[in-house]
C-alpha cells in the first residue's frame, strides 16, 4: 500500500536511482549520485511525495514522471539538463487556498533524537517481575523504574499490570524487547493508564521502543499518559484494542517512528468512540504511522503535527485538528473509509495534506476528503472533485489529494 523512507543515498544505478510503481511512496532526505535519472514514476496510480532531498546525476531530467501523481518540495537537482531548485511541484494541481501567499506553509521537520547509553541497565525480573500473565507485575516494574537505572529492559514474557506505573525523570530508555502486556481487571475498567511519563522539559529525552501487545492489553485505559514536557521518542511499537497515547501537560515534543495502534474492543472492530492518539499543545512528528479504528484516529488540539508516511484503517476521521492547531500529512494511504464520512477535519485550524486513498471493499471510501470550519463557515473538498485513483482491484472510487493547503 505505502512505503516511507529517509536518509538514503543511491549511487551508480544504470537506469534510475529510484523507480516507483503503483504504491504511495514518501521519501525524505534522499541523495542520488552518478545516475542517468534520479527518480522515475512509472505507474498511473503511483503517488510520490519527495521532500528535502538532493538529486545529482548526468541525464536530461532529474525526475521522469512517466505516469502517476507527484508532490515535490525543497529538492535540489544538480548535473541534469533541467537542474534547478524545486521549491514546490504538484501534479496535477493543488487545492484549497492556492493563491499567492495563502494556504498553510510547510512545517519544520525535526530529526528524531538518537539514544546513547549513559548509565546503568536493569531488567525488570531482577526486581521481582514474573511475566506469567497472571501475577500482578506492576509493583516490580515500578521498583525497576525507581532503581536508579537509566535503561530498563523487559525480558521476554507476558506481564500483567493492574495499576499504573510512573516513569521517573532519570529513566532514559525502556526496551520492551517485544514482550506482551496484560491488563488486570482494575486497570482494564479504569480510565487511567499503564505508564505515566514524568520529568521536566530540560531532562534528557525518553526513548520507548519494541513493544508488541495484543488483545489482552485492552480496556478503557490508555497505554501512555505524558504528564510532563519531556521529549519522548516512541519506536517500533504496536498495540491492539487500546489508545496508545495522550498528554495532560502541553508543550512537549513527541516522535513516533514505526508505531501502529488499533482501538477497537476486539481486533478488526470499530465504532467505540476511541481515539488512537491525542496530542494537546505539542509538537509531534510521526513517521511510518499506522492508526486504525479510531473515532477519530488522531486528535491535534492546538499543536503542530507532521505525519510523513502512514496507513489509516477504519471509517473514522483520520486527523481532527482543533483550537488553532496545524496538521501536515505527507504521503501515506487513507485505507477503507466509509461513504458519508470525512477523512480530515479542521476547526479554526490549518491543514496541509498530500496523500492518497485505497481500498478493495465495497463502500470503503471517504466521500469528503477535507472539511474545514473557520469562524463558523464550513468548506469541503469532496473526493469526487479530486483526481481519480483506480488500483488493480479497486471496487470503490478512490482519489489522490496532490496537495491541499
Amino acid at each position: 500500500m505505502f512505503a516511507h523512507a529517509e536518509d538514503i543515498t543511491t549511487s551508480g544505478q544504470r537506469v534510475s536511482g529510484i523507480t516507483m510503481g503503483a504504491i504511495s511512496l514518501s521519501l525524505r532526505n534522499i541523495k542520488t549520485r552518478d545516475v542517468p535519472v534520479a527518480v522515475t514514476c512509472t505507474h498511473p496510480v503511483g503517488f510520490m511525495v519527495l521532500l528535502d532531498s538532493e538529486l545529482t546525476g548526468t541525464g536530461p531530467v532529474a525526475i521522469d514522471r512517466k505516469a502517476g501523481f507527484l508532490y515535490v518540495s525543497n529538492v535540489e537537482t544538480k548535473g541534469f539538463g533541467d537542474s534547478r531548485h524545486i521549491d514546490e511541484w504538484v501534479h496535477p494541481r493543488a487545492y484549497g487556498e492556492t493563491a499567492e501567499g495563502q494556504g498553510m506553509p510547510r512545517l519544520a521537520i525535526e530529526e528524531t533524537p538518537v539514544w546513547k547509553p549513559s548509565g546503568k541497565t536493569s531488567g525488570i525480573r531482577a526486581h521481582g517481575a514474573i511475566g506469567n500473565e497472571s501475577n500482578d507485575d506492576s509493583p516490580a516494574i515500578q521498583r525497576a523504574l525507581d532503581s536508579g537505572a537509566t535503561e530498563i529492559r523487559f525480558e521476554p514474557g507476558r506481564y500483567l499490570m493492574n495499576t499504573p506505573v510512573t516513569i521517573p525523570s532519570h529513566v532514559e530508555h525502556i526496551d520492551f524487547s517485544f514482550c506482551d502486556l496484560v491488563a488486570g481487571i482494575d486497570l482494564k475498567q479504569s480510565k487511567r493508564e499503564g505508564f505515566v511519563i514524568a520529568g521536566e522539559k530540560s531532562d534528557r529525552p525518553l526513548f520507548v521502543e519494541r513493544l508488541l501487545t495484543w488483545e489482552r492489553w485492552s480496556g478503557e485505559h490508555c497505554t501512555f499518559t505524558h504528564a510532563s514536557q519531556r521529549t519522548v521518542c516512541f519506536k517500533d511499537i504496536q498495540t491492539q484494542t487500546l489508545q496508545i497515547y495522550r498528554n495532560t501537560v502541553p508543550g512537549g515534543k513527541v516522535f513516533f517512528d514505526n508505531v501502529a495502534v488499533t482501538t477497537g474492543v476486539h481486533p478488526g472492530t470499530d465504532m467505540y468512540g476511541r481515539c488512537c492518539a491525542s496530542f494537546k499543545g505539542q509538537k509531534v512528528w510521526a513517521r511510518q504511522f499506522n492508526p486504525e479504528r479510531g473515532q477519530p484516529m488522531v486528535i491535534n488540539d492546538g499543536g503542530d503535527l507532521v505525519i510523513t508516511g502512514y496507513k489509516s484503517e477504519g471509517r473514522g476521521i483520520i486527523v481532527h485538528t482543533t483550537n488553532g492547531g496545524r496538521s501536515e500529512v505527507l504521503g501515506g494511504i487513507m485505507n477503507v473509509g466509509r461513504d458519508g464520512e470525512t477523512a480530515f477535519v479542521a476547526e479554526d485550524s490549518q491543514l496541509r495534506i498530500s496523500t492518497a486513498s485505497q481500498n478493495r471493499h465495497p463502500g470503503g471510501f471517504y466521500r469528503t476528503a477535507v472539511r474545514s470550519i473557520n469562524k463558523g463557515k464550513t468548506t469541503t473538498l469532496e473526493g469526487a472533485d479530486l483526481p481519480f485513483r483506480s488500483g488493480p482491484k479497486a471496487s470503490t472510487p478512490q482519489f489522490v489529494i496532490p496537495l491541499y493547503k
